[in-house]
């Protein structure tokens, strides 16, 4: 019965999808077994997410520091996406000003006389190489009464910086609070700008979490009528996940599959064992070692 030893090459850290593209290209009959070469293996790429923000980004709410948001994302890297790690920068009470590119001149007239942090700033966001930014400011800004043309400057001069080094940012949208009056209507103007500015990258952190008047919904109420309890962080973090960031990255920063390795053949062969040997594989990142399999199934990794 005829034997089949293949080499697949595969990549960790490659659109599972795109394995498909390549076939077997290259058979060598040994004795009675056939030999099949498909994909390669490439080296993870680490990618780091920073988190910019204010006191829900920072963990405010939940009885369980683990059940904020931000840590619960942290967890959900760690089982999901191993090479992924994420900087938290948000600072308790921030506005949009706090987080402005270093040496920015902010109006010494603006209400509560908002400083650039540089320590927690998108600056400082930059400064650790980051491969996607996240910015949750809730409320603190429609609080302050600053007004949503000037929200929307400030967004744009952050990530503007942003961009300009080819870093993509998600922006999460105002959440339901206790504010009324002028600041309430300042939160409903940003939440509908938060589509047409920001279109895909804009993470919906109002939906379904606060009542029609615009509070938060008392299942979802830590107490102070304010911050989220820690089923109010599992739903942001869920629309976190949903917004598939790692994916989004990897497919960002690695389009190339690696090349079919080539020249298979085989030598010192005996009536048990023969060494195989082929030009190996090339990718864009690395490619680190190849899975063997027989008629199918996997045998080893060389």
């Amino acid at each position: 019965m005829q034997r089949k030893v293949g080499l697949l090459v595969s990549q960790r850290g490659f659109k599972i999808m795109k394995r498909g593209l390549l076939l077997f290209v290259l058979w060598v009959f040994i004795f009675n077994a056939s030999l099949e070469i498909c994909f390669a293996k490439e080296t993870p790429k680490n990618y780091v997410i920073v988190v910019l923000g204010s006191s829900t980004a920072y963990g405010n709410g939940p009885t369980n520091a683990d059940s904020a948001w931000v840590r619960r994302y942290v967890a959900y890297l760690n089982s999901n996406y191993p090479n992924f790690s994420v900087v938290n920068l948000a600072e308790e009470s921030y506005v949009t000003y706090r987080i402005l590119p270093t040496g920015t001149y902010i109006d010494p007239d603006v209400t509560n006389h908002p400083t650039v942090d540089p320590e927690h700033n998108i600056t400082k966001a930059l400064s650790y190489s980051p491969d996607a930014i996240i910015i949750n400011l809730p409320s603190n800004d429609a609080g302050s009464h600053y007004e949503v043309a000037d929200q929307l400057a400030n967004y744009s001069a952050i990530t503007s910086v942003a961009h300009n080094a080819n870093i993509p940012v998600w922006v999460a949208s105002p959440q339901p609070s206790f504010l009324s009056g002028y600041a309430y209507q300042l939160q409903l103007q940003m939440l509908d700008s938060m589509a047409p500015v920001f279109g895909n990258f804009a993470i919906d952190f109002w939906t379904g979490i606060g009542t029609p008047e615009g509070h938060v919904d008392s299942r979802y109420d830590c107490g102070d009528g304010l911050h989220l309890n820690s089923s109010g962080h599992r739903i942001l973090f869920q629309r976190v996940v949903d917004k598939n960031i790692p994916d989004y990255l990897i497919n960002l920063n690695d389009k190339e599959a690696p090349t079919v390795p080539t020249a298979l053949s085989s030598s010192n062969k005996t009536g048990t064992s023969f060494t195989l040997s082929w030009t190996a594989s090339t990718d864009n990142v690395a490619v680190t070692d190849y899975d063997v399999y027989e008629n199918g199934s996997f045998l080893k990794t060389v």
